[in-house]
């Protein structure tokens, strides 16, 4: 976390550091470190400076919208992250991710996917 905290020092519009460190903040198992509203703000912004158009950005949105319980948006961002991977043909990460939302229409966040 303390790469992408300098990373982002140095350059605050690094969309891949604000995308790495918002999956650690979403998904530590370590309460300590999560920090889920952290989270949601580095992903939005990793996907407002990229438009919108990478597929794991949305990705990490939506893991970090489940874990805050806001399920809508999480199932959204994972719409567009699963069309946007096969968009650029990658049809394992959209499989990926359209795994997740099954668990996200039931209202389950990503720390309960088994």
């Amino acid at each position: 976390m303390a790469h992408y905290r300098k990373a982002l020092e140095l350059d605050p519009q690094l969309a891949s550091a604000l995308n790495h460190l918002a999956w650690v903040l979403a998904t530590a198992t370590n309460l300590a470190i999560r920090s889920v509203e952290e989270a949601i703000r580095h992903a939005e912004r990793a996907c407002e400076l990229t438009g919108n158009s990478v597929a794991i950005y949305l990705d990490t949105l939506g893991v970090a919208y489940s874990e805050a319980g806001r399920f809508q948006e999480a199932v959204k961002a994972n719409e567009q992250a699963a069309a946007r991977a096969r968009t650029t043909g990658n049809e394992s990460l959209a499989k990926q991710i359209e795994s997740r939302l099954m668990h996200y229409r039931e209202g389950r966040p990503f720390h309960a996917i088994p």
